[in-house]
């Protein structure tokens, strides 16, 4: 089973990067970074990182004939990873992007990081900080929502 995730989310990062590639616009006009720049970027990385999972997975099944689960079952994780990135669509334009995003970390970094408050506050702050100044410098523009956060 996970041989075939990391398979199909290979075919995703190839088909994202060459979506990024063909219809968007790696740089803009004024030499700046244009709306195929984040895509193309980005789905690099997934392509790099997802074919190194989908290696090691052949590596593994070579080795043993078939490829063993874990056997760790993280279903309930999961369901909440989806629960809380389906709150944040809803609520990214009406609190904003900057806020948004805050919570949505801290939402995540609950899931998967318990009983690291301190170290959860600071990444759920800091890394939407950084990427708001990052789409501001880009001019990209996320929405401002109820609290117009200006950094």
């Amino acid at each position: 089973m996970r041989f075939w995730l990391n398979i199909a989310f290979f075919v995703f990062s190839l088909m994202f990067t060459i979506y990024g590639l063909t219809t968007l616009k790696f740089m803009a006009a004024a030499g700046r970074p244009g709306s195929g720049f984040f895509p193309v970027v980005i789905g690099s990385f997934l392509i790099l990182t997802t074919a190194v999972n989908v290696v090691k997975d052949l590596r593994e099944m070579k080795k043993n004939g078939k490829i063993e689960s874990s056997g760790i079952n993280f279903g309930k994780e999961i369901l909440w990873t989806i629960i809380v990135t389906i709150i944040f669509v809803f609520i990214f334009k009406f609190l904003g992007g900057l806020l948004s995003m805050i919570l949505f970390m801290l939402g995540i970094l609950f899931i998967y990081n318990r009983g690291k408050l301190l170290q959860n506050a600071l990444y759920s702050v800091i890394f939407p900080v950084l990427m708001y100044m990052l789409f501001e410098w880009l001019n990209a523009g996320l929405p401002k929502g109820i609290i117009d956060i200006g950094i």
